[in-house]
């Protein structure tokens, strides 16, 4: 792509629209999203789409730059409480650095992370930038820009912007600050960098997006609607997504420019683990997520059921494990409206352990709603759950059918609750690893490259947490009975997705009183199960030989 000077280049695209008046963004090594958001009393939001946020934490204050650290702690400005906070993956938030150089922080407004982990901040109340030292404390980088506001990081220093439109360079150590470039119009008020060394810098009320070259010279402009466009952020898989907040109608907008962002502090190959074991049988497994009203049904009907069989759901399965040999792996809630695990009976334990070898029980949730329901999670609320699922099944089946397997509800949850469910005995997360709209998807707590890398395996080993991801081949329920086939041909025609076939689909589409009822839903995992039946798959539990051995 020729670069002119002063060039224009065309409106970003629409990303999401209808969310809260915007502050600042930043992008997560998961990939994700995140917004600071001044008014409502201070939040700190991750956003998913058009209309579709949740809220990480509430400061209390202004909270206006953000950045995140290797770990995926988030560092934040907070104009109005003269503190730097820091905010873990579950929303826990403390108190990063509330002086510098001996006297108190009054109005930071920038915050960015180095690759080693440094956190520099600006502020503008005090004409200073400062650095956050190890133990907390906070001692005067430069003094030399006045009114600092919005900050960035490059290799060798800091880029910082000021009040006047200018934006200086400030060495590492602080001893140098130089006039880099005077923006024409607008106020600084987002800057990223990319791997060339560009610098895109959002201008508030300008309506516009500019690059900057190395040298300091503006190369291209990217109108924006709206005069608010103050936040930039690199992201996507690749990460060559800039996505551009504009605050006054709550949108982010995005671009892709000719070059990725700087290489991310967290930005490395994903360390060695299981990705293709040439000696393993192929072989396949059929999952539901979002059980529960098969559950229910046998508890409502318990003086008529004389098996768990005459649940039409159960049978259908059964009949397809009598047919194919199939075995099944059911993902629980613990409750729904008017039902629980609790009030399911134990008279069909002994027949539930009978079945064991070909049908297995496993946490997903709470509950179906509200969605994404760990993706903030603690280590603390997610065993609570796990553990009120496990309780039950234990109670009516017995432990026998417990499975160390699952898909967690939405399959995003933070690296401490994993770690939290390791403990517990998961030893596989199951997912579909996928990127939406430039976001990620259904990708737990891996990092974009890790993510990147799981995109196009069968599996992979987090040897780090000895936790092990499977991806799904397959979501039944979102392919048309015709498309089975020509679905799965294309996935084994790839030699690192073919080895494991997992199949997965979701409960509720059986139910002719549901709202998005498939008619066809028998058939459709007939097919699948016909198809990977007819090219020689086995049909196994992901805890038993020769799986087990390919994954040590």
């Amino acid at each position: 792509m020729a670069l002119l000077l002063g060039a224009a280049s065309q409106p970003p695209d629409l990303a999401f629209g209808g969310l809260p008046p915007l502050a600042g963004l930043a992008v997560s090594p998961q990939g994700g999203l995140f917004a600071t958001v001044a008014a409502q009393g201070g939040l700190v939001i991750q956003v998913f789409g058009s209309k579709s946020w949740t809220v990480l934490a509430r400061t209390g204050g202004q909270p206006r730059g953000l950045a995140f650290d290797g770990a995926g702690d988030l560092y934040v400005a907070d104009n109005a409480l003269g503190r730097i906070l820091r905010i873990t993956p579950w929303g826990e938030t403390r108190v990063a650095a509330a002086r510098c150089g001996g006297a108190p922080i009054i109005a930071p407004e920038g915050v960015a992370v180095a690759a080693d982990g440094a956190v520099y901040f600006s502020d503008s109340g005090a004409s200073r930038v400062c650095r956050v030292g190890k133990q907390g404390d906070s001692e005067v980088l430069t003094s030399e820009v006045k009114l600092p506001g919005v900050i960035a990081v490059s290799a060798d220093g800091l880029f910082v912007a000021d009040s006047a439109r200018r934006i200086w360079r400030v060495s590492r150590d602080g001893k140098q600050a130089i006039q880099y470039a005077t923006v024409p119009e607008g106020r600084p008020t987002g800057m990223a960098l990319d791997e060339k060394g560009t610098l895109y810098v959002a201008l508030q009320g300008a309506g516009k997006v500019v690059a900057l070259s190395p040298g300091g010279t503006l190369t291209t402009a990217w109108p924006v609607p709206g005069k608010e466009s103050g936040q930039v952020a690199f992201g996507g898989i690749d990460m060559g997504t800039l996505f551009i907040g504009e605050s006054s109608a709550g949108a982010v907008y995005k671009s892709r420019p000719p070059n990725r962002a700087l290489r991310q502090v967290w930005e490395s190959a994903p360390p060695d683990g299981a990705v293709r074991d040439p000696k393993l049988v192929p072989c396949y497994r059929f999952s539901t997520d979002d059980n529960i009203w098969f559950l229910r049904d046998i508890a409502r009907n318990a003086d008529k059921y004389k098996s768990i069989f005459d649940n039409p759901y159960l049978a259908m399965w059964r009949d397809l494990h009598s047919k194919y040999g199939t075995k099944v792996h059911h993902n629980l809630y613990y409750q729904t409206e008017g039902f629980n695990l609790s009030q399911m009976p134990d008279k069909y334990r002994a027949e539930w352990q009978r079945n064991s070898d070909w049908m297995r029980l496993s946490f997903h949730a709470l509950a179906n709603d509200p969605g994404r329901p760990y993706v903030h999670a603690s280590a603390e609320q997610i065993v609570r759950d796990y553990r009120l699922v496990v309780r039950e099944i234990e109670r009516f089946a017995g432990k026998e059918v417990l499975h160390p397997i699952t898909t967690i509800h939405w399959g995003e949850t933070t690296l401490a609750a994993a770690r939290a469910l390791r403990r517990e005995g998961i030893r596989i997360l199951v997912g579909y690893f996928e990127v939406r709209n430039d976001l990620p998807s259904v990708g737990y707590y891996l990092t974009v490259p890790q993510l990147r890398h799981m995109m196009g395996r069968d599996y992979w080993k987090d040897t780090r947490e000895d936790i092990i991801f499977v991806r799904h081949d397959i979501v039944v329920n979102t392919v048309p009975l015709a498309g089975i086939d020509r679905h799965l041909e294309r996935v084994a025609s790839d030699p690192n997705q073919s080895q494991v076939m997992e199949l997965m689909i979701h409960e509720q589409y059986f139910y002719p009183d549901y709202q998005s009822y498939e008619p066809d839903y028998r058939q459709r995992v007939e097919r699948a199960i016909e198809w990977v039946t007819k090219r020689g798959y086995k049909p196994v539990f992901f805890e038993e030989e020769p799986w087990t051995a390919a994954t040590r």
